[in-house]
């Protein structure tokens, strides 16, 4: 049996096109994702949609209830978010490689990163503390990111 494709150049076509939407898709995904990870971690909830250890008065550091106290913010929750420095530095670069979409989120400022670091591990210099797993997508959102790409038209 014998088969013969006259109409490459049209195949062509719908896979490059195809192929482009899916890359637009994946870009403004992540980006969302992204948003998420700032939203819900300002909300005081982890990747795994727990709430984060409260501010401790006995923390072997600085007393961050009272800092934030004195500075006029909230200490209802653990929001990550003193200055707001930190989100601001959250960035995602993207990479093409063929078929395969990159992304990578990341904090652009090496302070920020540092910070960054520190919380999600539970070790900021020689402070250590519960960890606060912010700095993740969730398994939902990978879905979320995945379910766009095949959805692309």
């Amino acid at each position: 049996m014998r088969i013969e494709i006259s109409n490459l150049g049209i195949i062509e076509q719908k896979v490059k096109s195809r192929i482009e939407h899916m890359w637009k898709a994946f870009q403004k995904a992540v980006e969302v994702e992204k948003e998420v990870i700032r939203s819900r971690t300002q909300q005081g909830v982890d990747v795994n949609g727990d709430t984060f250890e409260p501010y401790s008065p006995t923390n072997p550091g600085r007393n961050w209830a009272a800092v934030r106290k004195r500075n006029n913010r909230q200490t209802s929750r653990v929001d990550l978010s003193f200055t707001g420095d930190m989100f601001r530095a959250l960035k995602v670069s993207f990479r093409r490689d063929g078929f395969k979409f990159l992304a990578t989120i990341f904090f652009n400022e090496r302070k920020q990163s540092q910070k960054a670091k520190g919380h999600h591990t539970g070790q900021l210099g020689p402070t250590k503390f519960e960890p606060r797993r912010f700095f993740e997508l969730s398994k939902r959102q990978r879905e979320n990111i995945i379910s766009k790409i095949r959805n692309a038209k």
